[in-house]
Protein backbone atom coordinates (compact mmCIF):
# COMPACT_ATOMS: atom_id res chain seq x y z
CA UNK A 1 0.00 0.00 0.00
CA UNK A 2 1.14 3.73 -0.94
CA UNK A 3 0.88 6.16 1.68
CA UNK A 4 -0.34 9.67 0.09
CA UNK A 5 1.02 12.65 1.65
CA UNK A 6 -0.99 15.33 2.32
CA UNK A 7 -1.01 18.32 0.75
CA UNK A 8 0.93 20.54 3.52
CA UNK A 9 2.49 20.00 6.40
CA UNK A 10 4.06 22.17 9.33
CA UNK A 11 7.77 22.29 10.02
CA UNK A 12 7.91 23.21 14.04
CA UNK A 13 11.36 21.96 15.24
CA UNK A 14 14.76 20.54 12.75
CA UNK A 15 17.56 18.11 13.83
CA UNK A 16 21.02 19.27 12.61
CA UNK A 17 23.91 17.48 11.56
CA UNK A 18 26.87 17.09 14.64
CA UNK A 19 27.99 20.40 12.59
CA UNK A 20 24.70 22.28 12.55
CA UNK A 21 25.34 22.81 9.18
CA UNK A 22 22.45 20.06 7.74
CA UNK A 23 19.17 19.07 8.47
CA UNK A 24 18.92 15.61 9.09
CA UNK A 25 15.21 15.57 9.74
CA UNK A 26 12.27 17.73 10.38
CA UNK A 27 8.96 17.38 13.43
CA UNK A 28 6.03 17.69 11.11
CA UNK A 29 2.66 18.63 12.48
CA UNK A 30 -0.74 18.16 11.57
CA UNK A 31 -2.56 21.39 13.65
CA UNK A 32 -5.73 20.41 13.64
CA UNK A 33 -5.17 17.37 15.47
CA UNK A 34 -1.18 18.12 17.21
CA UNK A 35 -0.07 14.74 16.14
CA UNK A 36 3.69 15.05 15.02
CA UNK A 37 6.12 12.83 13.59
CA UNK A 38 9.66 13.32 12.69
CA UNK A 39 10.42 13.40 8.42
CA UNK A 40 14.16 12.96 7.05
CA UNK A 41 15.21 15.64 4.38
CA UNK A 42 15.56 13.43 2.09
CA UNK A 43 11.52 12.38 2.38
CA UNK A 44 11.15 16.37 2.75
CA UNK A 45 12.75 16.67 -0.59
CA UNK A 46 11.11 14.30 -2.53
CA UNK A 47 7.44 15.44 -1.52
CA UNK A 48 8.13 19.27 -2.07
CA UNK A 49 9.58 17.69 -5.89
CA UNK A 50 6.07 16.60 -5.99
CA UNK A 51 4.14 19.98 -5.39
CA UNK A 52 3.10 19.26 -1.14
CA UNK A 53 3.85 22.33 0.75
CA UNK A 54 5.99 22.75 3.97
CA UNK A 55 5.19 25.96 6.19
CA UNK A 56 7.42 26.60 9.39
CA UNK A 57 5.46 26.90 12.37
CA UNK A 58 6.06 28.56 15.48
CA UNK A 59 4.39 28.31 19.11
CA UNK A 60 4.03 31.31 21.03
CA UNK A 61 1.48 32.07 23.81
CA UNK A 62 -0.73 28.81 23.26
CA UNK A 63 -0.93 29.91 19.33
CA UNK A 64 0.88 28.01 15.96
CA UNK A 65 2.19 31.38 14.35
CA UNK A 66 2.51 30.46 10.51
CA UNK A 67 5.72 31.37 9.10
CA UNK A 68 7.60 31.20 5.69
CA UNK A 69 7.12 28.16 3.02
CA UNK A 70 10.18 25.82 2.55
CA UNK A 71 11.76 25.49 -0.94
CA UNK A 72 13.87 23.03 -1.85
CA UNK A 73 17.40 24.88 -3.16
CA UNK A 74 20.04 22.73 -5.49
CA UNK A 75 23.39 24.08 -4.47
CA UNK A 76 26.56 21.76 -6.29
CA UNK A 77 24.62 18.55 -6.72
CA UNK A 78 22.91 18.73 -3.00
CA UNK A 79 19.22 20.16 -2.56
CA UNK A 80 18.93 21.92 0.75
CA UNK A 81 15.85 23.10 2.29
CA UNK A 82 15.43 26.75 2.87
CA UNK A 83 13.17 29.20 3.58
CA UNK A 84 14.57 31.36 0.85
CA UNK A 85 16.68 31.08 -2.41
CA UNK A 86 20.50 31.30 -1.74
CA UNK A 87 23.34 29.41 -2.90
CA UNK A 88 24.86 28.88 0.40
CA UNK A 89 25.68 25.06 1.21
CA UNK A 90 23.38 25.01 4.19
CA UNK A 91 20.04 24.36 5.42
CA UNK A 92 18.20 27.11 6.64
CA UNK A 93 14.42 27.16 8.77
CA UNK A 94 14.96 30.30 10.29
CA UNK A 95 15.03 29.83 14.26
CA UNK A 96 12.58 26.92 14.51
CA UNK A 97 13.75 24.99 17.96
CA UNK A 98 16.12 22.11 17.53
CA UNK A 99 15.57 18.48 19.16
Amino acid sequence: MRVVPKSEYAITAVKYDSEEKHINEVEVRDLPTRNSSRMRREVVVSYLDIGVKFITYTYDEGHWIRGAEVIPVPVNGVTYIKTEQNSTEKDNLGDLPKY
